[in-house]
């Protein structure tokens, strides 16, 4: 069920709200690698969800890593997990934003695990998204 309010979150931020992610630059860079996409698609969405934040002066702390195999999606504020207690990741609406924004931008569905979450206790929420799609999207 979370999986599917983060997949269709991003459905309406598209939607409503294109601009502040720059979905424009996005579909240009269709021309670009494959990987050079995907990258940038992730970088656009930390971009945008920074600009809401300091619409509402509040700072988001996001960064991405190259770590081979993988795009470390890292979130040192993640609202989700702010002031919670688990015993496992709980940022299942984050993966599945992540997943429908990379399918949006490229049509492909791409695996994403939580590794690291802050209601467990780590200093920031992490995951892990596969350079390399999987099937098609369902």
């Amino acid at each position: 069920m979370a999986l599917r309010i983060g997949r269709q979150t991003v459905r309406l931020a598209i939607a409503n709200q294109s601009a502040l992610f720059g979905t424009a630059a996005l579909i240009a860079s269709k021309v670009l690698p494959f990987a050079t996409q995907v990258k940038l698609g992730l970088s656009a969405m930390q971009a945008g969800l920074r600009r809401l934040s300091q619409a509402v002066n509040q700072d988001r702390r996001l960064a991405l890593e190259d770590r081979g195999e993988a795009w470390a999606y890292i979130d040192y504020t993640c609202s989700m997990s702010a002031g919670k207690q688990a015993d496992e990741p709980i940022g299942y609406i984050q993966c599945g934003v992540l997943q429908e924004a990379l399918h949006w931008q490229t049509g492909r569905e791409f695996a994403v695990e939580q590794i690291a979450c802050r209601s467990m206790g780590a200093p920031a929420s992490i995951w892990l998204v596969s350079k390399t799609p999987t099937l098609p999207y369902n």
